[in-house]
């Protein structure tokens, strides 16, 4: 069954995008969203969040099968950078799954997650030009969707921003623990 679906060039694609619209479609039929912002806003709120959770896995499918990984990008296998994208990955998807329950993250994760696929997708780009190198994760829907996906998380962005002016977002009030240890010493 896994290796007849990983046989489906970009099937990591069609599973994000089945992985963002299942629950998006459950969550927008089960409630009453009138106006485009706030639908907007539901659909990034799953983009970002699904995103990032993928984004958490890849630190596996970098590290762990890192071999069949770099076979199916077209690569040379026991590259240590496939270590480091893992872990880019990890840290961009932390942030993208936070955006479930912070407003204020969204940004941050959108700027990170569209700076990564589209140095991905320029990499890519630059690979197949330079190598003719079309394997199905180097050329495949996975370049589509690294161009793309940037494009469609900084449109709802923008078509959500009525529904997030409705929301104050504060930053936390800082105080330091040894402050206030020693406003405690003061006192005493």
């Amino acid at each position: 069954m896994a290796s007849a679906l990983t046989s489906i060039p970009g099937w990591q694609v069609y599973v994000w995008i089945l992985a963002i619209g299942l629950p998006v479609a459950i969550h927008l039929g089960a409630g009453r969203y009138g106006d485009r912002s706030r639908r907007s806003e539901v659909v990034l709120m799953y983009v970002l969040g699904v995103s990032g959770a993928i984004g958490m896995f890849n630190v596996v499918a970098h590290t762990v099968f890192a071999r069949d990984v770099a076979a199916s990008i077209g690569w040379p296998a026991g590259n240590p950078f496939q270590t480091e994208v893992g872990f880019a990955n990890f840290a961009i998807g932390i942030v993208g799954f936070a955006c479930f329950w912070r407003y204020d993250f969204w940004l941050p994760a959108i700027v990170a997650k569209s700076a990564f696929a589209w140095g991905a997708g320029l990499t890519h780009v630059f690979d197949i030009v330079r190598t003719g190198n079309i394997a199905s994760n180097n050329a495949g829907p996975i370049l589509v969707w690294d161009f793309l996906l940037p494009v469609a998380m900084v449109t709802l962005y923008v078509f959500a921003r009525p529904a997030r002016d409705r929301v104050a977002i504060t930053p936390a009030r800082y105080t330091s623990t040894r402050w206030r240890l020693e406003a405690d010493d003061a006192l005493a």
